[in-house]
């Protein structure tokens, strides 16, 4: 579950990165977040100076994102502004088949889960040196559920 979890952050990462590029680009229409979206003057520097060379702006982006975690369902839709205007949940929602509501509560308790086994040890605080229960069943909803919404998210965001 934790590593599921942690595919999902770098999905979101990546696919932010690889838009935002495409926008630098102009190979994809920009959004309001993209216009706003800071770099350094030594970036800008560099750009004027080596218009043909853009490696500063992933490193751009990694700065500017790298430290961030996009894990909850609100981070998640915040951090898909940037190289979207739709609202992705709607979105995901018709592709799913599900309920927007039921699609990011589950997500949210994956990831609060996840939480509680890499900060926590899993320990239930009410029956001290006890885990929480867990099982097979639960870890593979737990993974299926962020593989279809992160299926979603890309047929959304490409």
């Amino acid at each position: 579950m934790v590593l599921a979890v942690s595919s999902l952050d770098h999905f979101i990462h990546v696919t932010i990165e690889e838009g935002i590029l495409e926008m630098y680009q102009g190979v994809r229409s920009s959004t309001p977040s993209f216009e706003e979206f800071h770099i350094t003057m030594s970036n800008v520097k560099y750009a004027l100076n080596n218009p043909s060379d853009i490696s500063w702006v992933r490193d751009q982006i990694r700065k500017n994102l790298g430290y961030k975690s996009y894990q909850k369902s609100e981070s998640i839709a915040g951090a898909l502004k940037l190289i979207s205007s739709k609202k992705i949940w709607d979105e995901v929602e018709i592709i799913m088949g599900s309920a927007k509501a039921q699609i990011t509560l589950e997500l949210d308790l994956i990831i609060e889960r996840r939480n509680k086994i890499a900060h926590e040890a899993d320990l239930d605080p009410t029956y001290p040196n006890k885990r929480w229960p867990i099982n097979r069943s639960m870890v593979n909803d737990a993974v299926s559920h962020i593989e279809k919404i992160c299926e979603s998210i890309f047929q959304v965001v490409t």
